[in-house]
């Protein structure tokens, strides 16, 4: 259970870390600009790392 905990909040974390590098991204922010009239301005942080733990832990269930 503590490995399945572990690699749930790890897997997460690196899903925030991979949607940080890739929104920061200069040549994916270029592509990205054709979806600007319809994206948010601005991204609730808590709530996008919330999602990505329980994507984390969705995945380790499906193993």
């Amino acid at each position: 259970m503590i490995n399945y905990i572990v690699v749930s909040v790890v897997s997460g974390i690196l899903f925030g870390i991979l949607d940080g590098l890739i929104n920061a991204n200069p040549i994916a922010k270029k592509l990205l600009e054709v979806y600007k009239p319809v994206a948010k301005s601005s991204v609730n942080v808590a709530t996008g790392m919330m999602i990505d733990l329980a994507y984390g832990l969705r995945m380790l269930q499906e193993k």
